[in-house]
């Protein structure tokens, strides 16, 4: 039994449901449930029926993040929304090594398994982007499409924060991070100062207050480059032969713009990219109606793409 079970079971009580009392498929209802791999219980949401579509929310966020876009995308997809472990109410696992993202890929494909699908447009923001590129290159069997928004695509993040002076000064963040001990101030209103929506940022402010936060940190231990910099690494080389979209706000507060460059060489399938010039980190908040209008349509091609094919 992980020693934040019980918090997070009190702190999620009046809001759940099992994996199992609710088998409504109906397109716009919302099922709750929890898988398990491993010994530790994932969270997710499920709404709609047809192909499965998995987005995955990262920090400091949480499943909601993708609500303006989960209505239009399930009148055509399973759209599943979990949250990370270390994020309740998913399970908060004490041992930082849990949160290395080998594990929380081992989560969604346990999630994909628990849904039956051979097959899955997989999409993700922040960390959640992280984590869909490596279960991409890891079960590539699995995958029909990838969607990243303003995630750290891997060869430009090992690449950049090891050898970018400009991204080496915006990721200063992660430092404090990784150095975050149990019991430290939260300092919630700094880690949630660029959520340019005033009540999403008080959700936000209050999610991480009542949640345990040494999971969250865990991840930038275990994942994100730290110093001393000028390491080489084989994400570098890496390449993501998937047809993608990219949605990227260019005012982003912790990914440089030179994330973007090199793209033909790292995607190497048919790619969309997206920017949005007047919003941050959560582009497909700040303009969630084009965000959501992007989707679909590339949704729509990479279906019809599939169907000549």
């Amino acid at each position: 039994m992980l020693s934040a079970r019980i918090f997070t079971i009190l702190l999620f009580f009046f809001s759940m449901t099992s994996a199992s009392s609710i088998a409504d498929t109906e397109c716009g209802r919302t099922r709750e449930g929890f898988v398990n791999n491993s010994g530790v219980n994932t969270h997710y949401r499920a709404t709609g029926s047809g192909p499965l579509l998995l987005l995955v929310h990262g920090f400091p966020d949480n499943s909601d993040t993708f609500s303006h876009q989960v209505p239009e995308l399930a009148k055509q997809y399973t759209v599943v929304t979990p949250s990370l472990r270390g994020f309740p109410p998913s399970d908060v696992p004490d041992n930082d090594d849990a949160y290395q993202l080998s594990n929380v890929v081992g989560d969604l494909v346990a999630l994909i398994k628990h849904f039956g699908a051979s097959k899955v447009i997989i999409g993700g923001h922040d960390i959640g982007g992280a984590a869909v590129q490596l279960l991409a290159l890891s079960q590539p069997q699995l995958v029909s499409g990838l969607i990243l928004m303003n995630a750290p695509i891997l060869p430009r993040l090992a690449y950049l924060v090891n050898f970018d002076a400009e991204q080496q000064k915006a990721s200063e963040y992660t430092i404090h991070f990784m150095q975050c001990k149990v019991g430290d101030d939260k300092q919630v209103a700094d880690k949630t100062k660029y959520i340019r929506n005033p009540a999403r940022r008080k959700e936000i402010e209050d999610y991480l207050t009542a949640s345990p936060i040494n999971g969250m940190m865990a991840y930038y231990k275990e994942n994100y480059p730290a110093p001393p910099y000028g390491q080489t690494s084989p994400l570098q080389n890496i390449t993501l032969p998937f047809p993608s979209l990219i949605l990227w706000g260019l005012e982003d507060e912790y990914f440089i713009p030179k994330f973007l460059d090199g793209i033909p060489k790292v995607f190497l399938n048919n790619t969309r990219l997206v920017t949005f010039p007047k919003t941050g980190h959560w582009a497909f908040r700040d303009e969630p109606e084009k965000a959501t209008r992007e989707i679909v349509s590339w949704l729509d091609e990479l279906n019809h793409v599939v169907t000549v094919e």
